[in-house]
């Protein structure tokens, strides 16, 4: 595994057990894993403790994925901020689900998208949907630069709302959506 791509899974993996994890024996043996893989020179070796890190944390709920295909448009710095991002609103919202009598209501009402049907299989899969459409707001805005992703999150800016976009559509002559 190339450096780059290692010091990018790992802050992504740090910032998941500060958050979320709470299994003990799996921070020591993640903890272990990732100084054994900092010390190593060699690609193919650092890909073998990636290898013992996704097998020991990917048994785990929220364990962050490496990303496969095309790079990502974030920088490294800015992919762990949007991960830790991730992690926190998904811990937000696994809060929320501590108590089992208002998370089966919660799933009730709280459905996936309309034409999807149906229901969220666990709180835990409706925590995960929660993250990704945080992440998904996020790239959202470094692509309209509303956000460096490399800065805090407060610095974002928010969309404009519909009597925003019509008083621009109005000085600009354009079109609302």
């Amino acid at each position: 595994m190339k450096l780059q791509n290692w010091n990018t899974n790992i802050a992504k993996v740090r910032a998941w057990m500060s958050n979320e994890l709470d299994d003990e024996e799996a921070m020591v043996a993640l903890n272990a894993t990732i100084a054994l893989g900092e010390n190593s020179t060699d690609d193919g070796v650092r890909g073998t403790f990636w290898t013992a890190i996704r097998s020991i944390g990917g048994q785990h709920e929220g364990f962050p994925k490496a990303r496969v295909g095309q790079p990502s448009l974030l920088s490294t710095e800015g992919q762990v901020n949007v991960a830790n991002v991730m992690s926190l609103v998904r811990s937000a919202f696994a809060t929320i689900g501590e108590d089992e009598e208002m998370t089966e209501t919660l799933l009730k009402v709280i459905v996936p998208h309309g034409r999807t049907g149906g229901e969220y299989e666990s709180w835990s899969a409706y925590c995960e949907h929660q993250a990704e459409r945080a992440e998904d707001y996020m790239v959202k805005a470094v692509k309209e630069n509303r956000w460096n992703a490399e800065e805090d999150i407060s610095t974002m800016v928010p969309l404009p709302t519909k009597a925003e976009r019509d008083a621009m559509a109005e000085t600009e002559g354009g079109d609302t959506q």
